[in-house]
């Protein structure tokens, strides 16, 4: 447990409960503004996968007020462009006009790193000696009696399980920053909406070898064959989200499997679906090993390889790589597959047994 605070302090103006960036950025308005403030963070350390990408000119500005500048912070990229949402064909049915300074004196849009910004946003507030940084602690109740501060239970964790050494610290104000499974929330009985956004998407977030021109950056495919996010990630990181179709399982998710003893191999759905993209494992590099298959799924594709290389031709296209440990002919029959599945505008290709849909390669991204 990360203990940054002294043994005896245990009353607070306010206490934080969550240090996502939400609770990070209170942390610093308040302790900026001379306030005795403790931020209970049950995790040892940061999340390490991406998560959110884009910000506005209003929040720019409310990282200038705490000292982080956007235009020079190494986490974020400011955006100077259009945003497009496309239909199948590439027409443009809307433009959204990103470019230029937003009103608040900063770029109207920005990308960024969300595991690159929250260290940057930690270091900002444990400049100030009343903010109270406290990892390895969960909060696990919340007491509310009239004329008496509020009392909070915390419990050591190593983020999964409770070690049951607890604390009681009081505060004048309690701050629920930590999540949609909010225990602040629920202690507080406020109720929460669901807007009823049920749809599933893969999410694959890439660093390309290569240098490549996305016109415009950010831009939104609405081909209902795969619908498809394609926005960049933050300084030098590109990603894609691929919406689950109704036929695609979820529990697919981050499969990779190969077996030699068998004749059929399984690939992810990432692979396949960038590969439609002109992306392949050559020119890409996952920022962690599940990241590219964070978030939800697409249905595994398997694959009876071809007995000879005259089955199917190999395409003149940048190749999906498969497996290292395939050989170079079974990954061309694979992509040879793979490609005729795309070019076909849908059809399965003969030697598929099953497939994930993709946009028609060929066209620029």
């Amino acid at each position: 447990m990360e203990e940054t605070f002294h043994q005896d302090e245990q009353h607070y103006d306010v206490i934080i409960n969550g240090y996502g960036p939400v609770g990070q950025m209170l942390a610093n308005l308040l302790g900026r503004a001379g306030h005795r403030v403790a931020a209970i963070e049950r995790h040892l350390s940061f999340y390490p996968m991406p998560r959110a990408v884009h910000f506005d000119h209003e929040i720019a500005r409310i990282f200038q007020s705490i000292g982080l500048r956007p235009d020079e912070s190494s986490a974020i990229e400011p955006y100077d462009a259009m945003y497009a949402w496309r239909n199948a064909d590439r027409k443009n049915l809307q433009l959204v006009d990103w470019s230029g300074i937003g009103p608040n004196g900063w770029h109207t849009s920005n990308f960024f790193s969300q595991p690159l910004l929250e260290p940057q946003l930690d270091q900002l507030a444990r400049q100030y000696p009343n903010v109270s940084v406290q990892r390895g602690w969960e909060l696990v109740a919340v007491e509310d009696e009239p004329d008496h501060p509020l009392t909070v239970v915390v419990e050591g964790t190593d983020g999964l399980t409770r070690t049951g050494q607890r604390r009681t610290l009081t505060a004048r104000y309690v701050i629920g920053a930590d999540g949609a499974n909010s225990l602040v929330r629920s202690a507080m009985g406020s109720p929460m909406h669901d807007l009823g956004f049920f749809f599933d998407w893969l999410i694959v977030d890439l660093v390309l070898h290569e240098d490549r021109v996305f016109d415009p950056p950010a831009w939104q495919l609405c081909d209902p064959q795969r619908p498809t996010t394609i926005v960049p990630g933050g300084p030098g990181k590109r990603r894609w989200e691929f919406m689950r179709l109704p036929e695609e399982d979820i529990k697919d998710l981050n499969t990779l499997r190969y077996s030699r003893a068998r004749p059929i191999r399984t690939v992810t759905a990432a692979l396949l679906l960038l590969g439609c993209w002109a992306v392949t494992s050559t020119s890409w590099f996952p920022i962690s090993r599940t990241t590219a298959s964070t978030a939800c799924s697409c249905s595994s594709v398997t694959i009876d390889p071809p007995t000879t290389s005259a089955e199917l031709p190999v395409p003149n296209q940048t190749t999906v790589s498969a497996p290292v440990s395939w050989t170079d002919a079974e990954e061309s029959m694979l992509v040879a597959s793979w490609w005729a599945r795309c070019s076909s505008g849908g059809q399965i290709a003969p030697t598929l047994h099953a497939a994930v849909a993709c946009p028609v390669p060929g066209r620029s991204p």
